[in-house]
């Protein structure tokens, strides 16, 4: 995405995982009536999914220090390396249980990156930060999806990296705001890619989305040095 790497004095120098960590664990806590208010029901949202999380923001903020872009040829690999973390950890033992199930991801990212590239590179310098962000996010999100599992999770945290890389507040799912967020992914994920009536409704979603990263956003998920 448009994503300039952080230069000596940025004022941001990374998330702010206490922060993200307390919305994270709120949202946990009431998830039960949000998951009942939601159009679509969803997985329990457990302590190992938050454990999990945290530790891919924790590798993010490592890609950061080191200006990773994550659409370079070497970031491509950090991003995929984002889901794995998000479904698995970093425990090595859980990787190796899951050993085949990621390389089934691996394959799936390797397919479906190339038309998300495509556009990334079309797009980067016509579209605001925001429309650009929502505009990753529902083609990595509808069908076919960018990873096997743990798509939302992970979308999130990627344009979270790049909002931050603008400067601009990252959207953490809160109480608040989780239901209208969450409805609004469901439909962006059951849409599918290439097919003219959902292609509209998919720029319908990405114009929404990209105005409720605009108003949900919070710069006080990062760190200012």
């Amino acid at each position: 995405m448009h994503y300039h790497p952080p230069m000596t004095g940025s004022r941001h120098t990374g998330f702010n995982l206490d922060r993200i960590e307390q919305s994270l664990s709120s949202f946990r806590s009431h998830f039960t009536e949000i998951n009942a208010a939601l159009i679509m029901s969803r997985e329990d949202f457990t302590p190992l999914i938050v454990s999990q999380l945290m530790e891919a923001y924790d590798f993010a903020n490592h890609l950061w220090k080191n200006s990773i872009n994550l659409f370079s040829p070497s970031g491509l690999y950090h991003m995929l390396e984002l889901n794995h973390i998000v479904l698995c950890g970093t425990d090595k033992s859980r990787r190796l249980e899951y050993f085949a199930h990621l390389q089934e991801t691996r394959a799936k990212f390797q397919k479906n990156i190339k038309s998300i590239l495509e556009w990334y590179r079309k797009k980067y310098k016509k579209h605001t930060p925001y429309r650009l962000a929502a505009g990753y996010y529902t083609r990595a999100l509808s069908h076919p999806q960018l990873f096997v599992e743990g798509n939302h999770r992970t979308e999130n945290i990627i344009i979270n990296y790049y909002l931050m890389g603008e400067g601009l507040g990252p959207y953490v799912v809160s109480r608040e705001t989780a239901v209208e967020y969450l409805n609004l992914s469901g439909m962006i994920k059951f849409s599918y890619k290439g097919e003219w009536i959902t292609d509209m409704k998919r720029g319908k979603y990405e114009n929404v989305f990209g105005e409720f990263l605009r108003n949900h956003g919070e710069s006080d998920f990062l760190l200012e040095g």
